[in-house]
């Protein structure tokens, strides 16, 4: 079908009133998942998990929720959980000291819930703004070349230039550390 015959048909059924827009719904809800105070963001999640066994399992049942990381930016502010489970417990012992809720239930039988309330707050983080960077310098020599690029094949007689886009990759990569400094953010 030509674009043209699309066109007048969608027109044609619209008028005749066949074809309507839908209309979405917005619900008022009692407690507001966000809210903000300047500088200051804070966010409700809720996570609700209802978990089913898999046909004919039997035995313990685990499960590992990761929890976000405090940071400069990010706080979590409030942890509550309920349900029918055995045991839970907020966990850091890792490789990465990633913490997760770890939850257990003691038999796969029978109804694995749990619901799961974090409050978080963020604030945005202006590197600029906040004069974070004020004391960095684009370098002029002896500057960190990242493992990527130095990988690639250094000159040789064979390629007394380089690999073909070497200066340009390397003038690229300088250019966007510099625009982190001045905030010009080219891609």
């Amino acid at each position: 079908m030509e674009r043209r015959h699309f066109l007048k048909s969608a027109a044609a059924l619209s008028t005749l009133g066949l074809v309507s827009p839908t209309f979405a719904k917005t619900e008022a809800v009692a407690q507001p998942a966000a809210t903000s105070s300047g500088k200051y963001r804070r966010f409700v999640m809720t996570q609700t998990y209802s978990l089913k066994a898999p046909e004919g399992s039997s035995g313990k049942v685990n499960l590992w929720i990761p929890i976000p990381e405090d940071t400069a930016f990010q706080q979590l502010l409030n942890l509550s959980f309920n349900g029918n489970y055995q045991s839970a417990a907020l966990n850091a012992n890792n490789r990465y000291g990633a913490k997760v809720l770890f939850v257990t239930w003691p038999a796969s039988s029978g109804p694995l819930e749990i619901k799961v309330e974090m409050e978080i707050e963020t604030r945005d983080w202006e590197v600029l703004k906040d004069n974070h960077l004020a004391d960095w310098q684009l370098p002029v020599e002896g500057g960190v070349i990242p493992d990527e690029i130095k990988a690639v094949p250094a000159r040789d007689a064979a390629h007394p230039r380089g690999w073909p886009g070497q200066e340009t990759a390397l003038k690229n990569y300088w250019q966007r550390e510099s625009a982190v400094k001045t905030g010009a953010f080219d891609s």
